[in-house]
């Protein structure tokens, strides 16, 4: 038993709680009966908020150099870094959304995803040479504005020129033009 349950009277009511916690739940206490999966905690790795690098865990607080303010909380980072699932179908969905079993799980996980987002640029970099201008300036004005490595740059939409009044008719002729063709297709 523990050693603070000695020191207590054994019928006391400190002694009494302290043994209900110690007592498994299958005999009416708090304790469990056994190995429990769950709940789990699972890891991702985060950028530290001053060097930029992944980290799972820190392990003190960082302090400005006059020592007066708190540049980096440990512990409010290792909370970032840490998730507690309660079900096999919570932790499917963490997994998914990247959260990993292990530390070094989560730093490897980080590793890779990075090294192919590095790929992926690499070659968006290599097929940009044979862009025109105007693409590139494009290209250049989005990557000028995203973080970290862009490996695609979603399309935008253009605007077109509103049309004359003089090609509005042309169209409208030539559309005639074409159900007119049509019809006397059919009639053949």
């Amino acid at each position: 038993m523990n050693e603070d349950f000695n020191i207590w009277q054994q019928e006391s009511m400190h002694a009494k709680i302290l043994k209900q916690f110690n007592t498994p739940k299958s005999q009416g206490g708090f304790n469990r009966d056994g190995f429990e999966e769950y709940p789990k905690l699972l890891y991702m790795a985060q950028k530290h908020p001053l060097s930029n690098k992944f980290y799972v865990a820190l392990a003190e607080d960082e302090l400005s150099l006059d020592r007066t303010r708190v540049l980096v909380d440990a512990q409010q980072f290792n909370r970032s870094c840490q998730m507690t699932v309660d079900s096999p179908e919570m932790e499917e969905r963490a997994i998914k959304g990247g959260w990993r079993k292990s530390q070094g799980e989560a730093m490897q996980y980080r590793e890779d995803e990075s090294l192919i987002q590095a790929t992926l640029s690499a070659h968006k970099n290599y097929e940009d040479r044979n862009m025109s201008e105007r693409a590139k300036e494009e290209s250049e004005a989005y990557e000028r504005v995203t973080p970290g490595h862009v490996a695609e740059i979603p399309e935008q939409p253009r605007m077109r020129k509103p049309l004359t009044e003089e090609q509005k008719q042309n169209r409208r002729a030539s559309l005639a033009k074409a159900r007119a063709a049509r019809g006397k297709k059919s009639e053949a």
